[in-house]
């Protein structure tokens, strides 16, 4: 993937760790500007990517995240890929509410959150904007060996979401997608613990026959919030190695 625009600016959610420190890695090596945004903040202003510190799911401070943002860049990012995200495996009769409350909180609630301050600094319609969203193949399909009902119902709240943003922020000149991962190796996830578990299930259910890496999801992101997407919003991009399609 080559850059046409080596100076755009990306915020990425969930930098720290994961597909969102593999997002932030991948941009930085194109050229891109990179500001990170995570529950664990950063105090060193010369880190790279710079860390700002982020509670997805409460108001207040995404708020005061974004206006630390707005100090640095006053017209806001070009693009955002929004990766913080909790997943929990817990069958549904062991579910104690409170989980739920949280997943869907941090996964759902926070997807708006951050949707929400973003396009509040990139409504100005100049030039090509983007967000992106995380969903999972959770939306759409269940699964009964690692069961997380709270999981599956929060990334279908973001791809619902997704489609609903794309319609109301193209006013404003803001492409709104999401990718939609499978089985990613990071270390929230758990079928990798069980090796014997892991193969028998890439066997029979991923046509690619194995996990995919947070490089792969980034740049999938990276492709929707760069400047050679800019037809496609609204979009639910799976990237799950054919898990969908079994």
């Amino acid at each position: 993937m080559t850059n046409s625009a080596p100076a755009r600016r990306l915020l990425v959610t969930g930098a720290s760790s994961g597909i969102g420190a593999a997002t932030a890695a991948e941009a930085a090596s194109l050229g891109w500007e990179v500001i990170g945004m995570d529950l664990r903040g950063g105090d060193d202003l010369t880190a790279s990517p710079r860390i700002i510190s982020c509670d997805v799911s409460d108001e207040r401070s995404v708020e005061s995240a974004f206006a630390e943002l707005a100090a640095i860049w006053p017209e806001g990012p070009d693009a955002v890929v929004h990766s913080a995200g909790i997943y929990r495996v817990t069958p549904l009769l062991d579910t104690p509410a409170e989980d739920w409350d949280r997943t869907i909180s941090v996964n759902g609630r926070g997807s708006f959150l951050i949707a929400r301050e973003a396009a509040r600094l990139m409504r100005d319609g100049t030039r090509d904007r983007s967000i992106v969203l995380l969903s999972s193949i959770g939306a759409v399909r269940g699964d009964a060996h690692e069961p997380s009902a709270s999981y599956s119902a929060s990334k279908g709240a973001v791809s619902s979401l997704t489609r609903q943003l794309a319609a109301e922020l193209g006013l404003v000149g803001i492409r709104v997608n999401a990718v939609a991962p499978g089985v990613i190796d990071t270390a929230m996830t758990t079928l990798m613990n069980t090796p014997e578990v892991a193969d028998a299930f890439f066997a029979t259910r991923v046509p690619a026959r194995r996990p995919g890496t947070a490089a792969e999801v980034a740049q999938a992101c990276l492709f929707l919030a760069s400047d050679r997407s800019t037809y496609i919003s609204g979009a639910i991009i799976p990237v799950d190695g054919g898990q969908s399609v079994l």
